[in-house]
């Protein structure tokens, strides 16, 4: 039951925060931004010089295709002011700002990528409760973008990932399946008790140089109630059976 307690905290919890981009900020809002904010100093003043520059995602928000369908006039903005679009205009890099990725919602009402931090945080707690030595969650900073409203919101805030070294995807697939025992309890158990809906191989990053050490690279909730047995079947596809042996019903 702790999958559909979490889903719907997550949708409770989101849904504090309105849609309204221009909308007075509360409460909770204040303590959530304060909490997840990147902290001031050097770091700070650097990513500030350079989302100065940041085009604007209005207009932008629910499109899902890859740069060479993009408009080039939005695409050309943004290589302009050196960002470089990844995953479907969705994940963003910087070429003076290699410790993140930015992340920014799917479409202007979606709060899930705003809940990538509900769900880090989650994860952490997990970790926590549970002793895990295994699992990696890269920080991540909620990011208020200059001249933008202070409510949450995705035209508002984007999301800044922490950028670690990662295996390439064939390198990455051999280390799942040679995990190690204890880590692969300590994946499936994250999964169950989180609900962790994202769970495919790409999102699970076996740490070069750091044998059984794995990453969750990407903390995107869920906001419907799935049982987590669909989630860990995913992942378990990429996973030693005889590693998996006596597992399956965590």
């Amino acid at each position: 039951m702790a999958y559909k307690i979490w889903s719907w905290a997550v949708v409770l919890l989101l849904s504090v925060y309105s849609v309204t981009p221009s909308a007075t900020l509360s409460e909770e809002e204040a303590s959530f931004i304060t909490k997840h904010a990147l902290p001031d100093g050097p770091l700070k003043d650097k990513v500030d010089k350079v989302m100065a520059d940041f085009p604007p995602l209005h207009g932008m928000h629910g499109i899902n295709r890859e740069h060479d369908a993009f408009p080039p006039t939005k695409y050309t903005l943004f290589h302009q002011a050196g960002f470089v679009p990844l995953k479907e205009f969705r994940v963003f890099v910087h070429y003076d700002l290699p410790e993140f990725l930015i992340k920014r919602g799917r479409t202007s009402s979606d709060l899930k990528n705003i809940g990538r931090i509900y769900m880090a945080d989650k994860m952490r707690e997990c970790i926590k409760k549970f002793q895990m030595q295994n699992i990696v969650i890269p920080q991540k900073y909620l990011y208020h973008l200059p001249g933008k409203p202070a409510r949450i919101h995705n035209e508002n805030y984007v999301v800044l990932s922490e950028k670690l070294a990662l295996r390439n995807k064939e390198e990455n697939l051999k280390a799942l399946w040679h995990l190690p025992k204890q880590t692969v309890q300590e994946l499936l158990t994250l999964i169950k008790e989180c609900g962790y809906h994202d769970s495919h191989a790409y999102n699970i990053a076996c740490l070069p140089n750091r044998e059984g050490i794995v990453a969750i690279i990407d903390t995107e909730p869920q906001t419907h109630s799935v049982s987590p047995r669909v989630y860990r079947a995913r992942l378990m596809q990429y996973l030693n059976p005889e590693t998996c042996a006596g597992l399956g019903d965590l």
